[in-house]
């Protein structure tokens, strides 16, 4: 009997403004009853509230809602309103609840990306300064200078093809 789900109703319903849904002399506030004001969203909701009756459906995860009220047909159209109502308002619950973790999870996300990252510069910093290196990073610093020397190679046989062409055509002459 949420107050939060018998407000949604009320507004859903438009029962402000409803003459079906006039609450007997007993049901109004006190204060109601005195002033003979008309009732406000969170008066007409409790007024409902106290109308409705949930209960659980044995070995189910359903339940049951009935509505007291003198009209069968508005007590059905309440009773149907206050199960959308709250299937709404569960939805409204779950989405904040997933859109919250969500936010927290790209939070701690970030959070291990920057201890990552500071770690890193940390290693990267103490193989440069006592001149050490993990053996992956001893590997590719081995293979780059494997790669250079390769290319010094090329480059020095190019020469050296390029010299003895010209030494063969010094000699013709």
């Amino acid at each position: 009997q949420s107050h939060e789900i018998s407000s949604r109703v009320v507004k859903r319903l438009g029962l402000l403004n409803d003459d079906r849904f006039l609450p007997e002399e007993e049901d109004l506030p006190e204060e109601a009853r005195e002033t003979g004001q008309p009732l406000s969203v969170d008066e007409l909701a409790s007024v409902l509230a106290s109308r409705i009756n949930v209960k659980p459906v044995k070995d189910s995860m359903l339940v049951e809602i009935s509505i007291r009220d003198k009209d069968a047909r508005l007590a059905t159209e309440l009773a149907n309103a206050v199960a959308q109502a709250y299937l709404d308002y569960n939805l409204d619950y779950k989405q904040r609840a997933v859109a919250q973790a969500d936010r927290e999870l790209e939070r701690l996300v970030q959070d291990q990306k920057a201890l990552k990252e500071t770690a890193e510069k940390h290693v990267v910093e103490f193989e440069t300064r006592e001149r050490v290196g993990t053996v992956t990073n001893e590997r590719k610093v081995i293979d780059q200078a494997i790669l250079s020397g390769e290319i010094e190679l090329d480059t020095i046989r190019r020469e050296k093809d390029r010299v003895q062409g010209r030494l063969k055509s010094v000699r013709r002459y």
